[in-house]
């Protein structure tokens, strides 16, 4: 083995082995997330202080899950660190399962004459890739010793003696709120975090925020996250912490909003619509049960001033939801208000397809069609003209109904034929799905 990969190795052991000794100065660090939120690249400032090359370093990050879940997490270095001992660097990301969340180790090594913080004395280490299963809500920083959120993130190093290892803590790397609905739409914060003009020493290091927590001042989220994975829900009116960052005014806990249900023209995608709450952080929609009188959350919208939200439900089914507001409290617990009224939806069925028509020998006609779904019935319409009016013919009252064989029209004059579904909703009322693709016929 050549000399200069003992050397590599020997500062990458001595990390792990000896015991660290204090630095003059912290080092500087910044996280900053692309525009999807699930990309957070980790970027390094050496101590100005520290006047020896820096061969061997070791950080830790944490990954704590606030809402929904996700896999694993992978760490890809910059291309500069990756590679083996034979390129002249090592490099080393080791993750695990932490509490409500995973922790990463860290380490990253070059050849003796080389300097890990070569570019103006900052080095983007690597890249974190968050992956998602399903909506999540996740609070990522760099961490103390072991993966730790609650502590001075920390910071290890050799030089190019090789022979102590140094421990500093990282100021300027604020955590980043990560959020990404269901469909992977990302929802982005306001602040990223910066690094400051370095060396800093502070006098009172910055402690990243407890798991569970908001983030200080600067680094609010805002947005919405899908929830499947939903934790024992809560009582209304229970209390926590009150002192949130909600909207103007006091929030009132023994208030209920009025949730406002519609459902677009010929469709099962549900609108949801509500006044702004006073004091408010967010909302939660939940999706009632008659049977069994319980609440199954389906969102939580991180956002105070959103006030409108749409989902799409199954077809042709009956939907009973109720909202309620909370305040967020520093100390990471929310201060709810009180369910809505329930109020109930009808979502269209699906579009016809398939229409068809075919002349019988008792000179009528006979219109198929098909439908993925459940109905109550259908109707069917007629015209003498493509895109002229057309009328209503013919209403089956029979949602099993796949056919109807009892149109007649003029012989030898063109008509064309058009079916749609319908289900019949809590009020009595019915809604309808979009009309299938016309189709003509001729008796001849």
């Amino acid at each position: 083995m050549k000399k200069w990969m003992y050397t590599l190795l020997a500062g990458m052991l001595l990390l792990f082995c000896l015991p660290p000794l204090a630095a003059k100065a912290d080092a500087g660090g910044k996280l900053s997330a692309d525009s999807s939120r699930k990309n957070i690249t980790v970027t390094l400032q050496k101590p100005s202080d520290e006047p020896q090359t820096i061969t061997a370093l070791r950080f830790w990050m944490y990954i704590t899950l606030e809402e929904g879940s996700m896999q694993q997490p992978v760490f890809r270095f910059a291309e500069e660190f990756t590679g083996s001992t034979e390129s002249g660097h090592v490099s080393s990301a080791v993750i695990r399962k932490q509490g409500n969340g995973y922790a990463a180790d860290i380490v990253v090594a070059v050849k003796k004459d080389r300097d890990i913080f070569q570019n103006n004395g900052q080095a983007v280490i690597g890249t974190l890739s968050l992956k998602q299963q399903g909506a999540f809500r996740a609070q990522i920083g760099l961490a103390a010793a072991g993966g730790e959120a609650s502590g001075q993130p920390l910071l290890r190093y050799t030089g190019s003696t090789g022979q102590e290892v140094q421990e500093i803590g990282i100021a300027g790397a604020d955590p980043l709120i990560c959020a990404v609905s269901n469909d992977g739409t990302p929802i982005d914060p306001s602040d990223d975090g910066t690094i400051p003009n370095l060396p800093v020493t502070p006098s009172q290091p910055g402690t990243p925020s407890q798991p569970g927590q908001p983030l200080p001042p600067g680094n609010s989220s805002s947005g919405t996250v899908d929830s499947d994975n939903n934790p024992p829900e809560e009582e209304p009116g229970s209390t926590g912490d009150t002192q949130g960052t909600g909207t103007a005014g006091t929030f009132d806990k023994k208030a209920a909003l009025k949730l406002t249900l519609s459902v677009k023209k010929n469709s099962a995608t549900v609108v949801f619509q509500w006044k702004k709450a006073a004091g408010a952080d967010g909302y939660q929609i939940y999706q009632y049960d008659p049977d069994t009188g319980k609440n199954k959350r389906i969102k939580t919208i991180l956002n105070a001033d959103k006030i409108k939200y749409s989902k799409q439900m199954e077809p042709g089914a009956v939907y009973s939801f109720r909202l309620r507001a909370f305040q967020a409290g520093k100390n990471g617990k929310r201060t709810y208000g009180r369910f809505s009224p329930i109020a109930s939806v009808t979502a269209a069925p699906q579009k016809v397809t398939g229409a068809a028509v075919k002349q019988l020998k008792t000179s009528k006609l006979s219109l198929t069609w098909k439908l993925k779904g459940g109905a109550d019935g259908f109707q069917i319409y007629r015209s003498t003209k493509k895109n002229g009016t057309y009328t209503r013919v013919k209403t089956v009252s029979k949602g099993t109904a796949r056919k109807y064989s009892g149109l007649t029209q003029t012989r030898g004059r063109k008509y064309y034929y058009k079916v749609r579904a319908y289900v019949t909703g809590a009020d009595g009322k019915r809604v309808y799905g979009a009309f299938s693709s016309k189709k003509a016929a001729v008796i001849r």
